[in-house]
């Protein structure tokens, strides 16, 4: 799940703002990119961008980026998803600084 949508979610059920930040910057210490990563888990459920089987991907990348953006992914997030040619492109541990 995005962070973005996370961190909604936690402001409707009342987290203070603080505290969800908190919490968020944890989880980004323990993996590279926490969007990037479930954006890889979501669309290899659902068989998009690299998931698709090689015969299927022809003319999927718009579709793709709208599964990925309805969601709920960042438009960077989405296009890295649907611009790999290989599921292993996509490690978000790579990105961690």
């Amino acid at each position: 799940m995005p962070s973005r949508v996370i961190r909604a979610r936690l402001r409707q059920k009342g987290v203070a703002e603080d505290d969800a930040d908190a919490g968020l910057a944890a989880a980004d210490e323990d993996s590279g990119d926490p969007d990037l990563a479930a954006a890889v888990n979501f669309a290899r459920r659902r068989r998009l961008g690299p998931f698709r089987p090689a015969g299927n991907r022809e003319g999927t990348g718009e579709k793709d980026l709208a599964i990925l953006a309805r969601a709920g992914f960042r438009y960077d997030v989405a296009r890295r998803i649907v611009a790999a040619s290989e599921p292993e492109e996509l490690d978000p541990s790579d990105d961690v600084d």
